[in-house]
């Protein structure tokens, strides 16, 4: 004799009968995915983030396939930003119109925060896109294009380490000899 189900009951019986058949349709119908995570990290185009110098270089040229997304929200974008940058918050990267004007284009993302940039690069190249983080954050690589000076490898506007004209060669000379007063004797004292 078939004892009558209630509603609840019956609820949950369904309920199971669909993870059951889910869980079989996992099994025989693999995901449509192209890369698992440990290929991903070991994909030399994954770790291969693009240099400020770099970046600099080819967002000045007209000609590149280039498409440099700044993940900016809109109001920080529309007050500074990079001439030839397309603004595409972090919100709405995957927006199928956003995803289909990245599709045919090299992809680089700069943002107000390095860590943002690289998620969204590791997410857009999972889903199949050309798509590499920019290193640094927007104000770094601003204050880096507005300052730099490549003779002295630092920001112009800090104390450079290094004197690098002093060992440009000068009359068969490359490093000039130093007067005995001006030799110091550096002495320490202490560990760690």
């Amino acid at each position: 004799m078939i004892k009558k189900l209630n509603p609840l009951q019956k609820g949950a019986l369904i309920f199971i009968a669909l993870i059951v058949v889910y869980m079989l349709v996992r099994a025989f119908i693999p995901a449509n995915f192209e890369v698992n995570s440990t290929a991903l990290f070991n994909d030399e185009a994954y770790k291969a983030s693009v240099n400020i110098a770099d970046f600099i270089n080819e967002s000045e040229k007209a000609d590149n396939d280039l498409l440099i997304i700044d993940l900016r929200d809109k109001k920080e974008f529309d007050a500074d930003h990079f001439e030839g940058t397309v603004n595409m918050p972090e919100s709405t990267i995957l927006k199928k119109r956003n995803l289909r004007k990245m599709k045919k284009h090299e992809v680089w993302l700069i943002s107000g925060s390095e860590m943002v940039s690289n998620d969204i690069a590791f997410l857009l190249y999972q889903l199949g896109y050309d798509a590499r983080p920019v290193n640094g954050d927007y104000e770094l690589i601003k204050k880096w294009k507005e300052n730099f000076n490549p003779v002295y490898g630092n920001y112009s506007n800090e104390k450079q380490k290094f004197d690098y004209p002093r060992y440009i060669k000068q009359d068969d000379q490359i490093v000039p000899e130093f007067k005995s007063e001006d030799k110091k004797q550096i002495s320490g004292q202490g560990g760690c």
